[in-house]
């Protein structure tokens, strides 16, 4: 009988702890969950500005061996390498859509 009653405390108090955390994660200010404006990065608007920065970018990764070629035109970047693996091919694709890109393409050029 006492371990019933100890159970059911246990029950009651969980529910209330669990409701009340609830409740303070609904009231919270909503401008509190945005990000601050400073935590995104400004993404580059000219195409100059995305290629160079794409250009920059790919010298400081993985593919600063692999001889990629960039151009930009209409917010459209190309990307020619030796994308020898998947992983160097999404690297390129996250690269330009992290600099601006709105699309990209990747054109495999065997290496010399």
């Amino acid at each position: 009988m006492r371990s019933t009653r100890l159970l059911a405390f246990f029950v009651v108090a969980f529910t209330l702890l669990l409701g009340a955390s609830w409740c303070f994660a609904i009231l919270r200010p909503a401008s509190s969950l945005q990000p601050s404006p400073k935590a995104t990065p400004a993404t580059p608007k000219s195409d100059a500005e995305i290629q160079k920065c794409i250009q920059d970018k790919v010298a400081a990764s993985e593919l600063k061996n692999q001889n990629v070629q960039v151009s930009v035109a209409n917010g459209e970047a190309t990307l020619a390498g030796p994308f020898s693996t998947p992983g160097h091919k999404n690297t390129a694709g996250q690269i330009a859509r992290g600099c601006g890109a709105h699309k990209y393409i990747l054109q495999h050029r065997r290496a010399t």
